[in-house]
């Protein structure tokens, strides 16, 4: 669990002075790229393994959840692009069910929005999800949760 939240607390202090993007090893993914003309889904994501379930601490995951701020928007339903991202992103790694990634999602390696998830993964293709979203302006009142924990 303290992996986690030291992650969480360096991707955070990392992206408070700069742009969403620039601070993860994203990875470009484009469905014409796999061959698929139809969906023309596209983006860049990062996912990166925190733990299996019985090392994480969910109590944590669920503290973290009650005390982020109003200001800052919780991903109630996910687009299939961003979906897409998510399952391209977790497939880079040999996941097996009960583990915990972090992923993130922005449209360019520029943005200065993008999402901000913690998957479980359940079995082929298939996750548990939930995340909020991260904005300039919203990242010093994120930042600001880690400090108190200290």
């Amino acid at each position: 669990m303290k992996k986690l939240f030291s992650i969480i607390f360096f991707l955070t202090i990392s992206l408070g002075y700069h742009c969403f993007a620039q601070n993860f090893d994203l990875k470009y993914y484009s469905s014409i790229q796999d061959g698929d003309y139809t969906s023309n889904y596209e983006g860049y994501s990062y996912a990166e393994y925190i733990g299996i379930a019985s090392e994480i601490n969910e109590d944590k995951i669920e503290e973290f959840k009650n005390n982020l701020p109003d200001s800052v928007r919780v991903v109630q339903k996910m687009t299939k692009n961003n979906l897409w991202l998510i399952k391209k992103a977790i497939n880079e790694w040999d996941y097996k069910i009960d583990e915990y990634y972090i992923v993130a999602c922005a449209d360019s390696p520029y943005a200065d929005t993008g999402i901000f998830l913690f998957v479980k993964i359940l079995g082929k293709d298939k996750f548990d999800w939930w995340g909020f979203v991260i904005t300039e302006e919203t990242m010093d009142e994120i930042s600001s949760l880690f400090e108190e924990k200290e």
